[in-house]
């Protein structure tokens, strides 16, 4: 029974595929759910309560204050992944500036670059 598994995999395409993703899927799956299980075990007891009794349907038993403070940390954890994802220049003095937009004859009159340019935005 075993070797006709195995033979059925060897000779079928599609189930040989998605055996091969098992081992892919899986690592991205614990790294997931690892992380997941990180960021809620580092939470205070009442966001933790909070967070269970939503999971299981019960909305009408989450108090004012731990949905409040849910709230908080949701919007919280979106801004600091904004803050990561946003393109920005910080100076040696630790401003931040917005990341500056060249022409063509300034980057040109900065870099002393005389070659063709690949214009990348129509692509």
């Amino acid at each position: 029974m075993l070797t006709g598994i195995f033979t059925a995999i060897k000779t079928n395409a599609a189930l040989g595929w998605i055996v091969r993703r098992v081992f892919d899927w899986g690592g991205w799956l614990a790294g997931i759910l690892g992380g997941l299980l990180t960021l809620f075990l580092q939470l205070d007891p009442l966001t933790q309560s909070a967070i269970i009794t939503v999971l299981q349907g019960n909305w009408q038993e989450v108090t004012l204050g731990s949905a409040f403070g849910f709230a908080v940390l949701a919007i919280n954890q979106w801004r600091s992944w904004r803050a990561t994802v946003r393109p920005q220049v910080v100076t040696s003095d630790k401003k931040k500036i917005e990341l500056p937009v060249l022409t063509e004859e300034q980057a040109r009159a900065i870099t002393g670059y005389e070659g063709p340019i690949e214009d990348r935005s129509k692509s």
